[in-house]
């Protein structure tokens, strides 16, 4: 016994009550931010200095800060802090870098930053967040390890006002940071603070708390072990719903639930774009680390479902959906995991796949879920594995219809700007629809309007305001030249944006739509009708007549092609078009063919009453080898010239209105909820 009891003595007393953490400083070593053994901190002017771009920054705002030697000396360790002066207990914002490492410290994510290693470091450069609703004074706080006698601790910045008033900035976000020990715990299950004997060991691996017992170590080893995989799920739940189904469309009350912590404890994402700042959401999804998972809510209006996919890039396919879903038969939520292989989406076996503490309910017409998933995700459809703490990822979030055991494609859907760690706390930002809003724009501007009006122009007005010349050139031509210019110039511009956006060619088979070649053919007939026009011979030569049929029929079919390719457009995902768009392009080609017959019967009226015979506004006529007049030796305006021009006049005016009405339309995408609560159409 004696013998024991001697061994287990030697044991306690030769084992050193130390760990080593070369990766930075624990998540414990939060509040004193100081290593404790036999040497005292350093009192003397600190080799190091932790430098900010500038003094105040809006909420929601960003501010660059770096941490350097001085005179070129470099330094082993750090912990860097953001406090609110007044409660210093309190850590404020967050980090981004992939310089340092993350720690978990109070309530907030990645709110602290260590060192990755002990190597030797000149100098490290963050990314601090300050919180979207926090209005105050802050200070940075910092301790810095040069060797292991040397060190200095709770160094402070000036302090940082954060504030409404100051001046908006417009800065590129730096790269998402990768997580190290990147999961926030629940407050009960955060590591507790010691008291102030605690003592830090082994400055030449950082700041290091020595207090953590072996045993609590491992523990919290295997607590951040990323190998496991969940391929099981137990799912509760909770339904609760309203007797009748109510479709009207209506966006979210500001005092929703599920904005509480919005930009400062969790992150938020809502269609439409901007919603989560200006209002009027149709639909959001939050998402926030609980423990060693990840917790989802969603919430909208929707009488189908609402569904959240986690893509690794900003395109459709290979991602990994969550459905949310009102089953009218069985009169509550279901959820359900899917992967989008393309455009289509499949259901994983079993539906619930990685997903368990599920709650749905249905009230008012609004769906709302929450669910919570693995921080690893294996899916065999995808043939990897998904981290959540460390992988980055595009949110996607959409709307659609739901029966007959079936979701339907969705009817509003948006994504995030680019791939962004799930740990970095922000209200998303939608990406950006620039390009495709002015593809769409220009596209219409060129076929619906400019090219209508130029061919109008030159089949039907050769023979008016021919008393009126510019440069020896008559009316018709310089404003047929005008309008197809303005045609070309539009459609080369639309076409580089669209593959800029795109960033190569669509993912979208032919099969399902063929937007995208036939603008390719428009594109190509376009681009060759001014280089044709070059090239033409003199009215008189004898091949005239066949340079007037192929012009002809470049130019038309050109216009033709592009009409029906803006139709289809209007069946694409990315333009967000109501279906009825499709009645103003109905509209446009009913009138514009009206337009061609009351103009025709009117040229063919007028050359009926001329008195030289052998002249006609038709140059295909002269396919036969007989000459016509050229527009220059023509010198009054064949009769019915003034009806001609109130026609005209008719035309453009509708022709304008119809255009301007669809490229609002495609500008102010998707505008469906707002037709609808104006009682334009009709709830879907």
């Amino acid at each position: 016994m004696n013998i024991l009891l001697s061994a287990f003595l030697f044991l306690g007393t030769s084992v050193p009550f130390s760990h080593e953490y070369s990766m930075g400083a624990p998540d414990s070593a939060c509040i004193r931010m100081q290593p404790g053994h036999t040497f005292d901190p350093q009192t003397s002017e600190p080799p190091v200095m932790l430098t900010l771009e500038k003094d105040q920054v809006a909420p929601g705002g960003s501010i660059r800060l770096k941490l350097e030697g001085l005179s070129g000396g470099s330094f082993k360790g750090f912990i860097i802090q953001a406090r609110q002066v007044g409660n210093e207990d309190n850590q404020v914002g967050s980090f981004e870098t992939e310089q340092a490492s993350y720690m978990t410290c109070g309530r907030g994510i990645h709110n602290s930053l260590t060192h990755q290693s002990s190597a030797d470091k000149q100098s490290v450069e963050a990314l601090w967040k300050a919180p979207q609703d926090f209005e105050g004074e802050v200070v940075f706080r910092y301790s810095a390890v040069v060797a292991y006698d040397k060190y200095w601790v709770r160094m402070e910045t000036p302090q940082v006002r954060v504030t409404r008033s100051a001046p908006q900035e417009t800065t590129e976000a730096s790269e998402s940071p990768v997580f190290v020990d990147g999961i926030q715990f629940p407050e009960e299950d955060q590591p507790t603070e010691t008291s102030s004997s605690t003592s830090f060991t082994n400055f030449d691996s950082g700041l290091e708390d020595a207090s953590q017992s072996s045993e609590s170590e491992s523990s919290r080893d295997t607590l951040f072990s990323t190998t496991a995989t969940t391929t099981t799920t137990t799912t509760t739940t909770t339904t609760t719903t309203t007797p009748e189904l109510t479709t009207e469309t209506s966006s979210l009350e500001s005092d929703n639930p599920i904005f509480i912590g919005c930009g400062s404890s969790k992150s938020c994402f809502g269609i439409p774009q901007d919603c989560i700042n200006t209002g009027g959401c149709q639909a959001v999804v939050s998402y926030e680390p609980s423990g060693t998972d990840w917790l989802f809510k969603v919430t909208g209006k929707s009488d189908g479902y609402i569904a959240v996919g986690l893509s690794s890039d900003e395109r459709m396919g290979d991602d990994l959906t969550t459905a949310c879903y009102y089953d009218q038969g069985l009169g509550e939520i279901q959820i359900q995991s899917g992967v989008n292989n393309g455009y289509s989406n499949e259901v994983l076996t079993p539906p619930q796949f990685a997903i368990h503490d599920f709650k749905g309910s249905y009230e008012d017409g609004y769906i709302s879920c929450e669910y919570k998933r693995p921080s690893t995700v294996e899916v065999p459809k995808l043939v990897r594995t998904l981290d959540l703490g460390k992988d980055k990822f595009v949110i996607f979030l959409a709307e659609g219809g739901f029966g007959s055991g079936q979701i339907f494609k969705h009817r509003s859907k948006d994504k995030s700007a680019e791939p962004q760690a799930l740990g970095i706390v922000s209200n998303l930002e939608a990406h950006s629809k620039l390009f495709i809003k002015l593809h769409g724009s220009f596209m219409i501007g060129a076929w619906i309007l400019s090219a209508s009006i130029g061919i109008i122009l030159a089949r039907y007005f050769k023979q008016t305001w021919l008393g009126s010349k510019c440069c020896k050139v008559d009316q018709w031509f310089i404003w047929h030249r005008f309008c197809m210019l303005t045609t070309w110039g539009l459609t080369i511009a639309g076409f580089i944006l669209i593959f800029l956006e795109l960033d190569g060619w669509t993912e979208i088979p032919i099969s399902d739509n063929p937007h995208a070649v036939l603008g390719c053919i428009t594109t190509g007939l376009c681009f060759m009708q001014p280089l044709i026009a070059l090239l033409r011979c003199h009215p008189e030569h004898k091949q005239r007549p066949i340079f007037n049929w192929i012009h002809w029929f470049i130019g038309n079919a050109a216009q033709l092609v592009g009409i029906v390719a803006i139709f289809f457009a209007v069946e694409l995902d990315k333009a967000q078009l109501p279906k009825e768009t499709d009645y103003l392009l109905a509209a446009f080609v009913a009138f514009h063919f009206l337009m061609h017959v009351i103009l025709s019967i009117l040229m063919c009226t007028s050359d009926m009453r001329k008195e030289k015979q052998g002249y006609s506004a038709y140059p295909m006529r002269s396919l036969n080898g007989k000459g016509y007049p050229d527009y220059d030796e023509v010198k009054r305006d064949a009769p019915g010239g003034g009806i001609r021009k109130f026609f005209l006049v008719i035309y453009i005016l509708v022709d304008c209105v119809l255009a301007t009405a669809l490229i609002l339309l495609v500008v102010y995408a998707p505008i469906r909820p707002t037709l609808e609560d104006i009682g334009i159409l009709r709830p879907q």
